[in-house]
């Protein structure tokens, strides 16, 4: 489980205003409470229409972790026709910003740290659980599909957790672990930038750093929003106040990998007009209420960077075998994800978990792990997505979670 410090689940964001689509929660479809079936008609997979908003994604195992959700991505330095495109960089409801590995570019020497608030080259340890991703800020035009954003701070992280050029990792800063992905596509719903304002974290915990030839230390100060890691989406000129996930179903064994699409945009085009009932609207940090077994997980969250499902208390039927949960056959239960002005009913699957992650296979809709560390919450990893078309509506700036929310399909599971 890859799990960061500073995302959705851990802060409240500041709400920065933002335009606001038709389909919003207050002119969605009429659903405050829905349950969820399987009888959804299934989808050999999903399709890409040549439209400019959509990104086709490979779920599967790119270096050893499964449950990847992996797209490409194009980045130029801004203003010039000097691009590259990185694949396997893997999608994160769980985190903003994009943070490409510098081995993954063919010419890192083209993207050179920007200059901070204090004018010195920026750059960013950006924290997980138990490591860090350490590397510089640079501004570049990003290409989504072929929707571009112009000029956005991004993150380049030099996973060697040496050095990076002249910014040598600091000792403040953790080191970082093994990457499984070439990067990753942060697109958390209720953030629109990395860092909390007014972004200044404790020198004992910093965020951003100042770096010279004699090293890198904190920023010292607020982080004003300009230097900060941006949310990707949130900063193209169109297509920019959600997208939608669509991933194919798979098997109760697995698949080596599963197909998919992330369209930008919620009710801009005809490809992304929302068509599902089950909503749930999201707290100001990004969670919600699981509640199964007559128990309540109120800090639940949804995030396709955390490869299976993690709970404390399973249903009947399922056990402990190891690290994992693990039924045979295959087990099936519901849960109501309780938003707060909304209700939704899920279903999922539990196989035996422990076998299926050593099989080969790089998607799975049914593997979860033993979470007893983290009893409040129920985290839905990316096996909730597959077989499922997932709509995330990100903040809009009004307040709390700024409308922000996830509606989803009924499951397919053949």
């Amino acid at each position: 489980m890859r799990r960061f410090i500073g995302t959705l689940i851990v802060f409240a964001l500041p709400l920065m205003s933002y335009g606001e689509s038709a389909n919003t929660p207050s002119n969605r479809a009429d659903a405050t409470s829905s349950t969820e079936g399987t009888s959804a008609a299934a989808r050999s997979h999903p399709t890409t229409t040549g439209a400019n908003n959509v990104l086709p994604v490979s779920v599967r195992t790119p270096n050893y972790d499964i449950n990847r959700a992996l797209v490409s991505v194009t980045v130029c330095v801004p203003g010039t026709s000097l691009c590259e495109t990185v694949d396997n960089v893997m999608v994160d409801t769980g985190s903003v910003g994009l943070r490409l590995q510098r081995s993954a570019l063919k010419h890192p020497e083209r993207f050179a740290a920007m200059a901070g608030p204090d004018a010195h080259a920026l750059a960013e340890c950006y924290r997980f659980v138990s490591s860090a991703a350490w590397g510089i800020v640079t501004r570049v035009d990003l290409r989504l599909a072929a929707i571009q954003a112009s000029s956005i701070p991004v993150q380049i992280v030099d996973e060697s957790n040496a050095s990076y050029g002249d910014h040598p990792r600091p000792d403040s800063c953790l080191k970082g672990s093994k990457p499984t992905s070439n990067g990753t596509l942060g697109i958390a719903a209720v953030s629109l930038n990395d860092c909390k304002d007014p972004c200044f974290i404790s020198l004992k915990t910093p965020r951003y750093y100042q770096c010279t030839v004699d090293g890198c230390t904190p920023v010292a100060r607020a982080v004003a929003a300009d230097f900060r890691v941006v949310h990707p989406i949130a900063a193209l000129p169109s297509d920019n106040n959600g997208y939608v996930l669509d991933v194919q179903p798979v098997p109760e064994s697995g698949a080596t990998a599963a197909r998919g699409t992330l369209t930008l945009g919620i009710g801009t085009q005809q490809n992304n007009v929302l068509d599902v009932t089950n909503v749930v609207d999201l707290a100001p940090n990004g969670t919600f209420t699981t509640v199964w077994n007559g128990q309540s997980y109120p800090a639940s969250y949804f995030d396709t960077g955390t490869e299976e499902y993690y709970f404390a208390t399973a249903p009947v039927g399922v056990q402990e075998c190891g690290s994992h949960w693990c039924a045979t056959p295959e087990a099936e239960f519901s849960a109501t994800l309780k938003g707060q002005t909304t209700d939704a009913t899920a279903k999922l699957r539990v196989g035996d978990s422990a076998t299926l992650v050593r099989s080969g296979k790089g998607a799975f809709r049914n593997v979860a792990i033993v979470a007893h560390t983290d009893s409040r919450a129920v985290v839905w990893g990316m096996p909730f997505f597959i077989g499922r078309k997932v709509f995330v509506k990100l903040t809009d700036g009004s307040g709390g979670s700024g409308n922000a929310y996830y509606a989803f399909s009924n499951a397919v599971f053949p």
